[in-house]
């Protein structure tokens, strides 16, 4: 909510990335062509990848299935008969036209999005396509400068530290827009993607394997980068996160657990409520703010470039990195148990996974 009425680009690149990958899926089960499904597919990874680089971490991944689903249709003898991501289809000529999908066409789309860089008296900067992109690099690569709204890869679903992303003042108190996740789908939703990685290994689904797989995907991209990361940078992975805690509601739901399940949708709505103020800029009197504040993490020098500082209440001191490293493994591990609970206690649960299979296609 808070990304995309601020206007941040991971919201049209999140967008891009799930429309991507739905017409990959509508490949397998094309309703005209599926090589025209695979055409649109690379139009709007390219999209996608001219918006954010981390994009061209999801072509990537779409590689490494196509290899993967080439190594398994050829092992079980039916070599060329994987799909359309099957590279030795069509005596070979596929890994050419997948090729052409999701290397050449992304890369021309591309170029495109910078035709103004390459050359002529209205370059900004007086840089070309090359310095452009050279600058990029070293931004990345480079930046070292710390940020007290920093917060590594893994502490983003535990929703550890958001961002502010404005601050104004008024007589009575002032007006937040924090970019703080809802805590509720946040952290029901590490625990549904434990439960979708163990139910799609233990049922061999594929529908659920691609779910966890295309998170993985996106998460992995901040892994390798040195510079500060923020809290927004998870919002590419969240099309794959939901989708993991739909699957698992949906699970519960067909199992016979529909009062559990009502519950949580309207304990999510609540909790919507509650942040709405600290997420959309309402003004909030000043004795009010600290109740928003739900975890210490939360807490921290309020600061926008170059110095400007808010004027919030004053926190208790904390040692946020450390506090991060403390409460990563417990609530993790306290995920973990949750979704073995749930995976191995009931036994409808385990009876709707059984037939995964069946639907995968």
């Amino acid at each position: 909510f808070a990304q995309a009425r601020i206007g941040m680009n991971d919201v049209y690149v999140a967008a891009f990335l799930a429309a991507g990958w739905y017409f990959v899926l509508a490949a397998h089960a094309p309703r005209r062509s599926a090589r025209l499904d695979l055409v649109i597919a690379g139009l709007l990874f390219g999209l996608a990848a001219a918006s954010k680089w981390v994009a061209f971490y999801a072509l990537g991944g779409l590689g490494l299935l196509s290899l993967g689903v080439t190594a398994y249709a050829y092992a079980h003898g039916h070599t060329g008969g994987g799909g359309p991501l099957d590279l030795l289809r069509w005596r070979g000529r596929n890994a050419l036209f997948l090729f052409g999908c999701f290397a050449l066409l992304p890369i021309a789309v591309y170029l495109l999005a910078y035709v103004p860089w390459f050359g002529g008296p209205m370059i900004p900067y007086g840089w070309d396509l090359r310095e452009l992109t050279q600058q990029m690099y070293w931004y990345h690569s480079g930046l070292t400068s710390p940020h007290p709204a920093g917060s590594p890869w893994w502490s983003w679903p535990l929703v550890l530290k958001p961002v502010y992303w404005y601050y104004g003042a008024s007589e009575t108190g002032s007006a937040v827009i924090y970019d703080a996740g809802n805590v509720v789908l946040f952290w029901g939703g590490l625990v549904a993607v434990v439960w979708c990685a163990i139910a799609a290994a233990r049922a061999r689904s594929v529908t659920l394997g691609l779910i966890v797989f295309a998170l993985a995907v996106q998460l992995v991209a901040w892994v390798p980068i040195s510079r500060v990361l923020f809290f927004y940078h998870v919002v590419t992975a969240l099309p794959w996160y939901f989708l993991a805690l739909t699957g698992a509601l949906i699970a519960l739901w067909e199992a016979g657990r529909r009062p559990l399940v009502a519950g949580y949708l309207a304990l999510a709505i609540a909790a919507f409520a509650f942040f709405y103020p600290f997420v959309s800029g309402l003004p909030v009197q000043a004795d009010q703010t600290g109740a928003f504040f739900i975890l210490p993490t939360w807490q921290y020098d309020c600061q926008f470039y170059p110095s400007f500082r808010c004027d919030l209440p004053s926190a208790t001191p904390v040692d946020g990195q450390a506090l991060l490293a403390r409460l990563a493994p417990a609530l993790a591990s306290l995920g973990i148990l949750v979704a073995g609970w749930v995976v191995f206690r009931y036994e409808a649960v385990r009876s709707l996974v059984s037939r995964w299979p069946a639907r995968r296609r």
